[in-house]
């Protein structure tokens, strides 16, 4: 019984607070539009509420009735059941721009997120059509119980017209504004004061560099204008002040059958304001065109290029294309012709034609000249636009014939992961010209990238070629064998795992700096990385280059002639497994210095009971052949190897050192170690 007392009370005390908390601390606020807001921007509009609109007030969300907005004037309405507060009511619509769970009561800016994509609607008033779009607005007060709402971000109007001459309707399908530099992803502020200074709100939104206004699923037309008719449209965007021409704005309007650009300067956007821009849909300009695949691409245009030394990219051509090779995506606003043309000097050229004015390469740009060995030029003018392209694996592969390629600025990379054998066999290619927005920041494979590129002379990498993903260079610059110079100041190899023949027989390099960000700290292969270097006097290695985790030196250094020191004293080898011909023929060598961590202890450990001749031979044959002497066995080019007592045994010669019982036949006859004086490097 005393129990069911304790509950009863209980009860009753929840029900008696939660009744009286519900008439006490709510009250119903009237919410006003004020002129210019929502959409009210001319007298062709009207400013409204509608039921359900989402307002935040303090630190929650509270809806509109529908039922009380008044229909002589439907800029107001009421908000029912809000919180009551003692420190007056800040409020912002709509209620979505604001995180959930927001305090926005106090004296702080408000932090709002703006949408980069708005959504356009239409709806009826009062039998008028008018825009549908929530442009953000905020209110304060005091005291008393009304919300004069106003504007927190400017508008830029544009109106389109399809004129009474036009042929056809046009359906309006996007409207898109770009900032050419930063402000719109930066912070914008903006306030509605009362006429109490004390009294207001502020927003600081959170922008994007590029705003697009559009139907939410994207297939959808926002409206079909008829021949004499045009329609506003409207954008909210974040208040900047004065915009001058070095931080304009591009508008685009986009119809099913093309687009216009318009440049916007000399304005002023703030809370307030409205910039208005009238397009001319007659005006429009074919759409960008859609290339096919790289390997499609390949298989329609190789077939016919019998003799023909050039492919032009043609924009803005009507010509006549009948019996031409459709190179576009079955998706293309706009076709894309191959054909077999002339150039502007009349000489005969393969030409891809298209009537848009520009090229949207596709995805997949893999393979896409490749074996064209009759090509010498391509010509990709300005308007190839690379910008959604992810793969350039072998594009322009053995293309024997090419001896420049220059790449245009409009060719961006930043999507691009695959760049391997890119540009592979091109022998006679001697230059090519690389913009600053080739970025390559996502790359993961540059193997054999420039491999045979046998007329290269030198490769200037752009700022932005940034090598921080990439995980192998195999074979990168393998046989570049007429490069005189390679900066790889911007190469980070961080991530890199292989370089196995990265340099092989760039037979022209007279020295080599390797940068600061040349970390090879999970590089497993270093097999043949210089070998063939023949002219390679002066090697610089930073301090992050580390061979802790290489299991192959095979050949690093074979055939580089030039060397008279090497200083290798930085280098560990616990993990290295083989090391044949490293030194092989390196004639000229007089001093090498291997450090304390050049250790022979993984071959041991790995020959055990299998130190045949050719186990040693396979691992280590041949490591100091014809280093230090002459092919004509000169001895007088003898080569001082300091290193420690551990790698002295292991090459001990019967005339120079301490014979190892074990190895010493097998390495002095097979690995060659007879022309080098080995001396402990502690004693040193």
């Amino acid at each position: 019984m005393k129990k069911y007392s304790i509950i009863c009370i209980f009860l009753a005390t929840f029900v008696l607070l939660n009744g009286c908390k519900k008439d006490q601390d709510t009250v119903t606020l009237s919410a006003v539009i004020n002129h210019p807001s929502k959409v009210f921007i001319n007298d062709q509009r009207y400013p409204c509420w509608e039921g359900g609109d989402a307002i935040y007030i303090n630190d929650d969300s509270y809806s509109i009735n529908g039922n009380s907005i008044n229909t002589n004037n439907r800029t107001i309405a009421e908000i029912q059941g809000v919180t009551v507060s003692t420190n007056g009511y800040r409020a912002i619509y709509p209620a979505s721009i604001v995180a959930e769970g927001s305090d926005i009561s106090g004296t702080n800016p408000v932090t709002v997120t703006l949408p980069r994509r708005q959504v356009y609607g239409m709806t009826e008033v009062g039998g008028n059509d008018y825009q549908k779009i929530r442009i953000p607005m905020g209110a304060y007060i005091s005291s008393g119980k009304t919300l004069q709402f106003s504007n927190l971000c400017s508008v830029v109007r544009v109106t389109v017209d399809n004129p009474s001459t036009a042929a056809e309707a046009k359906e309006i399908q996007e409207i898109s504004l770009n900032a050419r530099d930063a402000y719109l992803s930066g912070t914008g502020s903006a306030s509605i004061t009362e006429n109490d200074e004390t009294n207001k709100i502020s927003i600081v939104a959170g922008g994007n560099k590029d705003v697009t206004l559009s139907r939410s699923n994207p297939n959808h037309t926002m409206k079909t204008l008829n021949p004499g008719e045009s329609a506003p449209f409207d954008i909210y965007v974040p208040e900047f002040g004065s915009l001058t021409n070095s931080d304009e704005i591009i508008i685009t309007v986009k119809a099913t059958t093309g687009y216009k650009k318009i440049k916007v300067e000399n304005a002023y956007l703030n809370h307030s304001s409205i910039v208005s821009i009238m397009v001319d849909v007659a005006t429009l300009k074919p759409l960008p065109a859609k290339l096919v695949g790289g390997p499609t691409f390949n298989s329609r245009v190789l077939p016919n290029l019998s003799g023909i030394t050039k492919i032009l990219f043609k924009y803005n051509d009507e010509s006549d294309h009948t019996g031409a090779v459709e190179l576009q995506t079955e998706d293309s606003p706009t076709p894309i012709y191959g054909y077999v043309g002339v150039d502007e000097s009349n000489n005969p050229c393969y030409v891809v034609s298209t009537a848009a004015d520009s090229i949207l390469a596709n995805s997949e740009c893999g393979r896409m000249f490749k074996n064209m060995t009759s090509l010498q030029e391509i010509e990709f003018g300005s308007q190839f636009n690379t910008k959604n392209t992810t793969s350039m694996y072998e594009m322009f592969y053995h293309c024997t014939g090419l001896t420049t390629v220059t790449l245009p600025s409009t060719f961006y990379t930043n999507r691009v992961n695959r760049m391997d054998a890119m540009f592979s066999e091109c022998t006679n290619l001697e230059s090519i010209t690389i913009p600053e927005e080739f970025n390559t920041a996502n790359v993961t494979t540059m193997w054999s990238m420039f491999k045979d590129c046998s007329h290269l002379t030198s490769i200037n990498f752009p700022n932005n070629f940034n090598t921080s993903s990439v995980t192998t260079m195999q074979a990168m610059f393998d046989n570049c064998s007429r490069l005189v110079s390679l900066d790889l100041s911007t190469f980070n190899t961080a991530q890199v795992q292989t370089m196995y023949a990265m340099f092989r027989n760039c037979k022209k390099l007279e020295d080599l700096t390797l940068p600061s960000n040349f970390n090879t700290a999970r590089v497993t292969s270093m097999r043949e990385m210089f070998s063939g270097c023949e002219k390679l006097e002066s090697l610089t290695l930073p301090s992050d280059f580390t061979t802790a985790s290489v299991t192959t030196m095979e050949g690093m250094f074979k055939n580089c002639k030039k060397f008279t020191t090497l200083d290798l004293s930085q280098f560990n080898t616990a993990n290295v497994r083989v090391m044949a011909q490293m030194f092989y023929n390196c004639e000229k060598m007089q001093e090498l210095r291997l450090g304390t961590d050049f250790t022979m202890a993984t071959v041991e450990a790995n020959l055990g009971n299998y130190d045949s001749q050719n186990n040693l031979m396979g691992r280590y044959g041949n490591m100091f052949y014809f280093t230090g002497k002459t092919a004509n066995g000169n001895p007088s080019q003898r080569c001082t190897v300091y290193c420690t007592s551990d790698v002295q045994e292991f090459f001990a010669d019967d005339r120079d050192g301490t014979i190892n019982q074990t190895y010493s036949h097998i390495a002095v006859n097979n690995a060659h170690a007879d022309y080098c004086i080995f001396t402990d490097i502690v004693s040193q």
